[in-house]
């Protein structure tokens, strides 16, 4: 799972890029227009639903030596492990997705935390092809599919076209009292990478989000890939995530004394969550009328 979780940001291997000429640019640009038309019909039509999502968390652990009141502390390294999953219900409601408040977790080892995403559901789309079209998108090449032929984009987006935000849960920002001052870290980020899709009828097929962090921040580094596919919801088929990867890497923080402020320049920490979509639902009720036979 790590190795193929992994490879999904790295660029396709040569065998599965066809030798095909790239398009004009007029039927580059009528691509680019199926791709958004499809966007905009996907996010007006999927229906209300409910989905489970399962999340196996990863991290590994830099090798680190800090001071402390009690002398130098030091913590080996470890590679990329498994350290918990969390199992739960998605609610795509009127266009949103729902973080129902009473629906139950199912959490084994440590759970999943820091790292965290949302948006699969139609808001991801949307955001990166109308910031892309402010930014910079061009023909890339062309791959093969598990069903055809794919098309391939590249994108760039500057910061200040950017609506792609990069948060880390939690950071501590001091102390008051006794008690550390915990907050969310939020930075509005560049970002590039690729969409792949269908040339027929510019169905998504893979979305990858490859942000540019700038030198010295938190947070290094930070990646998003989703995988579409279609779906039977309520009788009907429609391209839905199916796969969803993220990563994170941030530097590590130790702090001499109780109530000194935390300078995060650490070693690199990764992070690593593997998200998988399934059981979808229509979200709604079904009403069956019985109307008795007469008797003889």
């Amino acid at each position: 799972m790590l190795i193929a979780d992994q490879s999904i940001f790295l660029p396709a291997p040569a065998a599965d890029i066809p030798a095909d000429a790239a398009p004009d640019a007029a039927a580059a640009r009528e691509m680019l227009i199926k791709v958004a038309n499809y966007v905009n019909q996907t996010v007006r039509q999927l229906p209300n639903l409910v989905a489970t999502r399962f999340t196996n968390g990863f991290e590994d652990q830099p090798r680190e030596e800090w001071a402390s009141q009690n002398g130098f502390e030091t913590s080996f390294y470890m590679p990329l492990h498994w350290v918990g999953s969390l199992k739960m219900q998605v609610t795509y409601r009127d266009r949103h997705e729902i973080q129902e408040k009473n629906v139950k977790a199912e959490k084994k080892g440590n759970g999943v935390w820091g790292l965290v995403t949302a948006g699969e559901f139609g808001p991801v789309l949307s955001t990166v092809l109308a910031d892309a079209v402010k930014g910079k998108i061009v023909w890339a090449r062309w791959e093969k599919g598990s069903d055809g032929k794919l098309a391939v984009f590249h994108y760039e987006v500057p910061e200040d076209k950017s609506n792609y935000y990069v948060k880390f849960c939690c950071i501590a920002e001091g102390f008051s009292s006794v008690s550390p001052e915990i907050q969310v870290w939020s930075k509005r980020a560049a970002y590039h990478s690729d969409i792949d899709f269908s040339p027929a009828d510019g169905s998504i097929r893979l979305l990858t989000v490859d942000a540019d962090m700038p030198a010295g921040a938190l947070v290094s580094r930070a990646g998003m890939a989703i995988e579409y596919a279609p779906t039977v919801i309520g009788g009907h088929s429609y391209f839905c995530p199916v796969r969803s990867v993220s990563m994170l890497q941030k530097h590590t923080s130790h702090q001499l004394g109780a109530n000194s402020r935390p300078n995060y320049e650490g070693p690199i920490q990764t992070f690593l969550n593997d998200i998988r979509f399934n059981n979808y639902r229509r979200f709604g009720s079904e009403t069956k009328v019985l109307i008795d036979s007469p008797q003889d």
